[in-house]
């Protein structure tokens, strides 16, 4: 797991916790926590390999009219660098940057 997906997931969780969901965000606070606790020692940090990475890939999603984001940019360089697959919902921001993906509510995923 990337630690850029954990900005993302706390950027929700604070968001939602600004917005009033309170009881909801401190809910999915915990379930954070417990997912750092499982996944201390498969977290993925960006490093320069990842940030040149990134570099080249938002250059070439920039050039084709298409910038998805930072966070999203280093996703995938995370994944590229890592041989990974991005698992999201949002498919329109990871198709045009050349890895590999699946939506995890649409694609069949492996059983067992």
């Amino acid at each position: 797991m990337s630690s850029i997906v954990i900005l993302e997931i706390q950027r929700g969780i604070s968001r939602l916790r600004r917005a009033g969901g309170t009881t909801r965000a401190s809910g999915l606070d915990h379930w954070l926590g417990s997912l750092l606790v499982d996944f201390r020692e498969q977290t993925l940090s960006v490093d320069t390999e990842i940030a040149r990475l990134a570099g080249e890939i938002e250059d070439a999603a920039i050039a084709r009219g298409r910038n998805p984001g930072l966070a999203d940019i280093l996703n995938a360089a995370t994944a590229l660098t890592h041989d990974l697959t991005v698992v999201t919902s949002n498919m329109r921001h990871f198709e045009p940057l050349g890895v590999r993906h699946l939506d995890p509510f649409k694609d069949n995923l492996p059983s067992g």
